[in-house]
């Protein structure tokens, strides 16, 4: 009796030694990444009136009164965006959008994209920088498939 209860405290004390270092593994590997996940998170919220229509996104271009950012990925960026538009997609780590979004100041008018109506990554991205401080900041729904379609100036890398 005494040899099995000796057995089963080594594997308990084994299990929680594995457990403590896969996570600290985990949270050193995750703090890292350039594709980082957040450890607690955090719903971003943008209000009704933060949209903004084709129409009013090419008004804003043509006057030159917004930063574009377009949060698709890094490959469709490069095969083509909104001209002028910054690249920051939602999946990269926190550290790397703040690295990108160093030469814009917090009070400059930014217009997020990202493909059309149905993707949602404008939108999160959009709340994330006003989690930042970014004061002025509205989504463009329609996205880069609108402004493809309507022929408005586009650029590639």
């Amino acid at each position: 009796m005494k040899i099995l209860s000796y057995n089963y405290k080594k594997i308990i004390k084994g299990s929680l030694l594995i457990l403590i270092i896969s996570m600290i593994s985990g949270f050193l590997c995750n703090n890292f990444s350039k594709n980082q996940i957040p450890y607690i998170y955090v719903p971003y919220i943008i209000e009704s009136g933060s949209f903004i229509s084709l129409t009013e996104a090419k008004s804003i271009y043509d006057k030159k009164q917004a930063a574009f950012i377009d949060s698709r990925k890094e490959s469709d960026f490069n095969d083509g965006h909104i001209k002028g538009s910054l690249n920051i997609p939602t999946s990269i780590a926190r550290m790397y959008k703040i690295k990108r979004l160093q030469d814009i100041s917090k009070e400059t008018n930014v217009i997020v994209y990202c493909y059309n109506a149905d993707c949602r990554s404008a939108e999160r991205l959009a709340g994330e920088l006003k989690f930042l401080g970014f004061k002025h900041t509205a989504v463009f729904p329609a996205g880069w498939e609108a402004w493809l379609k309507a022929q408005y100036p586009i650029g590639k890398n």
